[in-house]
């Protein structure tokens, strides 16, 4: 399964070590027409707001990633930890 990643699923590190993620496959990715907001509530005292893909009203903003490919398992747990 290919997984747009972006903001701190970017870092190896949150991936593979604090989600227990192993990416089959990793690749530099740019989505067109949108941007990084942070702009979701986060946990009180300990991370003030999540990154979001959000539309931008210019349709050559760029929002870089990483496209992941998963496994299924991988992508069930992620699916469940991203809403």
């Amino acid at each position: 399964v290919r997984y747009f990643a972006f903001g701190s699923n970017l870092n190896p590190k949150v991936m593979e070590d604090m989600r227990r993620m192993q990416p089959l496959v990793a690749e530099p990715a740019v989505v067109y027409g949108y941007r990084l907001a942070f702009n979701l509530r986060g946990l009180p005292g300990v991370e003030p707001s999540f990154a979001s893909a959000e539309p931008s009203q210019n349709a050559t903003e760029e929002l870089h990633g990483i496209v992941y490919t998963l496994s299924r398992s991988d992508w069930s747990r992620m699916a469940a930890s991203e809403g």
